[in-house]
């Protein structure tokens, strides 16, 4: 079994419920401005989207935020007056939805228990991030936080976990990313010489033409590779 010393973490739909969390401060939104629900499941598809756009550099942070909602707007056939106005409110809501996976605490707990280092590695907006990390008592157990916001790179980019591995001095052979996303999480992994390990919880086909050093259907059979 290789040793692992250092778990590189992914955060939203890896440790906390970011769907849940999603659908809870859009549904607010959609409630403020008169867009009904059936909605919702629309906006997560036109976000995802855009997020993966963003992984592959074809639209700024910034716009993403706001274009979202107007593409949103326009379809319910709602005026938006001021997009980065809604923007900042959904961000605000956002960043009040800590909502862990059962288990996502424990998981911390035991690693930190076996003596790793374990760093969150995420593209999640500097201010939603930290506040929803303050509120779930994450902050115990993990060594660090990096937001792609702040570092200037998103994953999938190396440049994003070279910054990682420089500020933590880990060493490629002794670190695992663990995270949900095969275009996210995987693939940064597989640009940086990491090895990967996909979180596919929904039993979700690989479809990439790239694929994971190892899959695991839950947080906890990370265990069953790092021993514990």
């Amino acid at each position: 079994m290789k040793r692992y010393n250092v778990i590189l973490l992914d955060a939203d739909n890896t440790l906390f419920d970011f769907d849940m969390a999603e659908k809870n401060a859009v549904s607010a939104i959609f409630g403020k401005y008169n867009i009904p629900n059936d909605f919702i499941p629309i906006y997560s598809g036109i976000n995802k989207s855009l997020w993966e756009e963003l992984e592959q550099g074809k639209i700024t942070r910034e716009r993403l935020k706001v274009k979202r909602f107007e593409i949103i707007f326009s379809m319910a056939k709602v005026h938006l007056d001021d997009g980065e106005r809604v923007a900042g409110e959904y961000t605000h809501l956002l960043a009040e939805q800590s909502i862990l996976y059962d288990g996502a605490l424990d998981v911390c707990r035991k690693l930190r228990s076996l003596g790793k280092k374990i760093y969150i590695v995420t593209n999640g907006n500097i201010g939603v991030q930290k506040r929803r990390f303050e509120k779930s008592g994450l902050c115990d157990y993990v060594d660090g936080i990096f937001i792609s916001e702040s570092v200037g790179f998103a994953k999938p980019a190396k440049e994003y976990f070279d910054y990682v591995l420089e500020k933590t001095g880990a060493k490629r052979e002794e670190c695992l990313i663990i995270g949900d996303s095969l275009g996210s999480d995987i693939l940064g992994g597989i640009n940086s010489e990491i090895d990967t390990c996909w979180l596919n919880q929904k039993n979700n086909e690989n479809t990439k033409d790239y694929a994971p050093t190892y899959t695991v259907n839950s947080l906890s059979d990370i265990f069953g590779i790092i021993g514990g």
